[in-house]
């Protein structure tokens, strides 16, 4: 389930005694994966921090990737879902449009879903790409091959049934 301990890394992370509230990604310590702890997230990545525990992909470096990582591995969610309810929805729309253009830091549930500080046609794109789009839907389309990969393997089996047939 989102929010709660995430594997093996989560375990590591926890014997170290590093992860304020036992959950990865919880920076304020609140017990939940939210909108503050996203928003600290984007702003240490724009700082460039490079404090290990930040770094929740554990790669080695603080980044867009780890803001990436802990909106889809740990929080469970798409780019676009400002208000964390798993769906990429109008709700959505309406609270990136309301902050759209302005500048000054605006967070993740303003709308701005990367790591910068405005709300732009770049948090439009995430927005549209997953709109109408649930957080379960992605995951159960990302496991489910796409049809013409089906195509593809029945062509091949069928020109080695005739290769072998003409043998």
């Amino acid at each position: 389930k989102p929010g709660e301990r995430f594997g093996n890394i989560n375990l590591a992370f926890s014997i170290l005694g590093e992860i304020p509230g036992g959950i990865l990604g919880d920076f304020d310590a609140s017990g939940e994966l939210d909108l503050a702890d996203i928003d600290l997230l984007a702003a240490a990545v724009r700082a460039g921090d490079t404090d290990s525990s930040w770094d929740v992909n554990a790669d080695g470096s603080v980044n867009a990737d780890d803001h990436a990582f802990w909106v889809s591995d740990l929080k469970g969610t798409l780019p676009g879902d400002a208000d964390f309810n798993f769906e990429v929805d109008f709700g959505d729309f309406l609270s990136l449009s309301s902050a759209f253009g302005s500048g000054g830091i605006n967070g993740w549930g303003n709308g701005n879903f990367d790591t910068d500080t405005d709300v732009d046609f770049s948090d439009f794109l995430q927005l549209s790409g997953n709109f109408g789009l649930s957080a379960a839907a992605a995951a159960s389309a990302q496991a489910v091959p796409e049809p013409s990969t089906f195509y593809l393997a029945a062509v091949a089996i069928a020109g080695l049934a005739w290769t072998r047939r003409r043998r």
